[in-house]
């Protein structure tokens, strides 16, 4: 929904991003801080990692009254969010790989039922998105739609 970088040292960055994820009948916001390492160990190779330092509920989104939740009025659908990124150039393109971990605090009895998959599915459409995104930059770039 929104990005900024809030600072840059070298190949340290920090960032913000307002996360919108929806699945069935539960839509939850967050604002999110991340620490993304960058690094060329060789020529052909690079690599990222990326570390949620910050992971906060919304409530009232796109009100006047918009905040954060405090620690203990959240769901804890994500807990913990991190991404690992290795890139390898290769005769005609590159090879990405990422790897993407989440975590969420226990669901609580009774509502596995609604959320269980909520929270199960976030790594998985957060990485398909992610993908996607990629494939749609990298052909528009070449001139190319799907």
């Amino acid at each position: 929904m929104a990005s900024r970088q809030l600072s840059n040292d070298g190949d340290v960055y920090r960032i913000f991003l307002k996360l919108e994820r929806t699945k069935a009948m539960v839509t939850v916001y967050y604002n999110t801080e991340h620490t993304v390492v960058y690094s060329v160990p060789k020529g052909d190779r690079a690599s990222s990692r990326s570390v949620a330092t910050k992971i906060a509920e919304l409530e009232d989104v796109g009100t006047r009254t918009e905040h954060e939740k405090t620690p203990d009025k959240e769901r804890g659908f994500m807990w913990r969010l991190n991404s690992y990124w290795r890139f390898l150039a290769v005769p005609g393109g590159v090879i990405v790989e990422c790897e993407s971990t989440s975590m969420s605090r226990a669901i609580p009895t009774g509502l596995g039922w609604l959320i269980g998959h909520y929270v199960k599915s976030i790594p998985k459409e957060s990485l398909e998105r992610t993908l996607t995104g990629i494939k749609k930059g990298v052909l528009a770039r070449a001139g190319r739609t799907e």
